[in-house]
């Protein structure tokens, strides 16, 4: 997100915003500090505050976040008590990589779905931006959890990237989970798995996962079809035909019976 523009209502509002947003780690507080910093506002002291989820933060008589009849988040506000002290209107900026980065898991055959909180017509301009084709506008993080657990009873397989305080139940909920290093704090606990350096490696994550789960099924085979077959000539049910094994050539076969697997596994430094 980037503030793209603002309306300022008293002249403490960008100390008071940026302090209050100095300790969150949302996207959105994110863009309101940074600009407030931007504009030359300091860190006051407010007490405590609280981070609701979905909602904002809250410092005594003081909210910031999206307004109560307006789940999008184009516009944030910030207010003492009844009196509005800023707004700040925002502009999602889609990651640079988010097309590439979903096409390349369509071309896995994933279905890629969008859960937003924004409101319905920004979230089909990201979908349609990035080729996500059905998406879910609106939603509280509940909504969010409700979702992905629809998606499982229909007995599909869900992995769910998130970077924001909204989507953590809905990460708990999945069955494969992917934070991304640069978000929440609570999203990243949720998150099986925490993506470094960005949505970028989200595919290099699937493929990574199916050459594993490749390589088990195949060392797996070779061990029951190896053991299957050199077992009964080791222990000698051959013998009376000619077919045996001698204990140091029984032993030599087992080693190398490990090292193949081993040299099999080696085999995904190459992806």
């Amino acid at each position: 997100f980037r503030v793209t523009g603002s309306e300022i209502f008293s002249d403490k509002a960008l100390d008071i915003a940026y302090s209050m947003e100095r300790g969150s780690n949302h996207p959105v507080a994110r863009a309101v500090r940074d600009f407030a910093r931007e504009k030359g506002a300091k860190e006051i002291e407010l007490g405590e505050c609280k981070e609701v989820r979905g909602k904002g933060v809250v410092c005594g008589e003081l909210f910031i976040g999206a307004p109560e009849k307006e789940r999008g988040l184009k516009k944030v506000v910030l207010k003492r008590g009844g009196e509005v002290l800023a707004i700040f209107y925002l502009r999602d900026e889609l990651r640079k990589e988010a097309r590439d980065v979903v096409k390349e898991v369509k071309g896995m055959g994933i279905e890629t779905v969008l859960l937003s909180g924004d409101g319905p017509s920004m979230t089909k301009r990201v979908a349609e931006e990035v080729g996500i084709d059905r998406f879910f506008a609106s939603m509280t993080p509940e909504e969010k959890r409700e979702r992905v657990r629809a998606f499982q009873k229909e007995g599909k397989v869900v992995a769910m990237v998130g970077d924001g305080i909204n989507d953590a139940p809905a990460l708990a909920q999945a069955d494969l989970s992917f934070a991304v290093a640069q978000g929440t704090d609570i999203t990243k606990r949720a998150g099986d798995v925490i993506l470094l350096s960005g949505i970028q490696n989200l595919p290099f994550a699937f493929r990574l996962g199916r050459a594993v789960s490749g390589k088990i099924k195949q060392n797996l085979l070779w061990a029951f079809l190896y053991n299957i077959i050199s077992m009964p000539i080791a222990a000698g049910l051959f013998y009376n035909w000619g077919l045996y094994l001698k204990p140091e050539l029984a032993g030599l076969m087992m080693s190398l019976s490990s090292l193949s697997v081993v040299l099999n596994t080696l085999l995904l430094k190459r992806l």
